[in-house]
């Protein structure tokens, strides 16, 4: 391991040319190598790579860092699914939470199942994905969003407008079906009467295609 962490270049940029593909391709494959060593000596050198410009080494390191669970970069890996200009990064970063498995990913991954950046991708299907692979750690959170007690969440819009009415039931409420979670039944139920009704009501309003595919998810 020592050999392979010496291998790593922390300087090396984005071009590319010759030497630099070379030397970006020498750190992906160390930082792979360092995650099927299970080497946990080295997260922190991996940390201090993930801020590669390269972004198939980026793509590299966060899924290093979630085979090895590393709890230690949560919070960097939490920043950089929320916050990285590149949607495909924040997919990674997103996916190799759901493998890191910690607890402190919890909130960021509820908030991930609605979050729109300026660029309009949704990363839904990765955060459901990688809560459900947490398993019983989401559970509580989901519920409170479920139960729409999640004060975070009710306070999200998407383009400066709330979020559309059924969106916080269906999404959480899907995850939480998923994992087969008892608890979750009844809030579910209310949640597919109510707004079932409400499309019945107003078919004609604007609130027909939101509430409908609120519907259809909790199905």
């Amino acid at each position: 391991v020592p050999d392979l962490r010496a291998q790593i270049d922390f300087e090396v940029s984005s071009g590319r040319d010759r030497k630099t593909r070379l030397k970006n391709r020498v750190n992906q494959n160390v930082a792979r190598a360092i995650a099927s060593l299970g080497a946990k000596d080295a997260v922190g050198d991996l940390i201090q790579l993930v801020d590669s410009p390269e972004p198939k080494t980026r793509d590299a390191v966060l899924r290093a860092l979630g085979k090895l669970g590393a709890p230690d970069a949560a919070e960097t890996m939490m920043d950089i699914a929320e916050n990285d200009a590149e949607p495909f990064i924040r997919s990674v970063a997103i996916e190799a939470l759901g493998e890191l498995k910690s607890p402190k990913a919890v909130p960021t991954l509820v908030k991930m199942l609605y979050a729109e950046r300026g660029d309009g991708i949704s990363h839904y299907q990765e955060a459901r994905f990688a809560l459900i692979r947490l398993g019983p750690q989401a559970v509580p959170e989901l519920m409170r969003t479920l139960e729409r007690k999640n004060e975070a969440i009710e306070e999200m819009t998407v383009g400066g407008a709330p979020l559309a009415d059924g969106v916080i039931e269906a999404k959480a409420g899907s995850a939480l079906g998923a994992m087969r979670v008892k608890d979750a039944e009844k809030p579910i139920v209310d949640a597919l009467q109510k707004y079932y009704n409400q499309w019945q009501r107003q078919k004609s309003s604007a609130v027909n295609a939101s509430v409908l595919g609120a519907v259809i998810e909790l199905t």
